[in-house]
């Protein structure tokens, strides 16, 4: 039976060369998972555990282990959620390219609704990193904020108002405004809320 510590050390803490035999062996593995409802409890378990060890260096590799097994398996594991949440939130997880792909792993496990709640509930105005990770997430966003709630939906827009005004001199939070954000609020929902970007920003 496979040893799923090992499978996992392996995989997330060494610099591998990534040829067709790797591959094929990385396969193999998820298959002997994916057919083995202790494997994948062990799987859980060992990932959460090693969770602690993520970092910038790392970031492919957890994601690369956790889209095998949540999307392209379909282990909808409710339990790596947090786990996923969580890293979505470092700092140097505030990379345009980053964070929604977290997002489209999290919408594997809960609805849209609680994966926007869970984002509004890290933004906020005293912490503007973790609001520009927020608006990087939107991109993972089915439609954008179609089947969100109004009022959670402005609640977020407000909140990153709020940090705008507090942080006028961070222009990357600036740019991921103007680049994720801008044009998912240019409608006649939230066009009141385009106008005062576009005054604060001064575009």
């Amino acid at each position: 039976m496979l040893n799923i510590n090992e499978f996992l050390e392996y995989n997330l803490f060494n610099e591998i060369e990534r040829n067709d035999i790797y591959w094929e062996n990385f396969e193999n593995s998820f298959n002997e998972i994916s057919e083995s409802t202790d494997l994948k409890h062990q799987f859980i378990e060992s990932f959460i555990e090693k969770s602690k060890f993520f970092n910038k260096d790392n970031i492919g590799r957890y994601r690369i282990i956790l889209e095998e097994f949540i999307i392209e398996r379909s282990i909808l594991a409710e339990e790596l959620y947090p786990v996923i949440l969580n890293f979505m939130y470092h700092e140097f997880c505030y990379n345009p390219s980053i964070p929604h792909k977290f997002v489209k792993l999290m919408l594997r496990l809960k609805n849209k609704t609680i994966v926007f709640k869970d984002i509004l509930e890290n933004t906020s105005k005293y912490k503007p990193f973790k609001t520009g990770i927020s608006i990087c997430a939107l991109y993972g966003l089915q439609d954008g904020f179609k089947d969100i709630s109004i009022e959670l939906v402005e609640n977020f827009l407000d909140t990153v108002f709020e940090c705008l005004q507090e942080n006028l001199q961070d222009e990357k939070l600036k740019s991921v405004i103007e680049n994720f954000l801008m044009e998912k609020i240019q409608n006649d929902v939230y066009n009141s809320y385009y106008i005062k970007f576009r005054c604060l920003l001064g575009i």
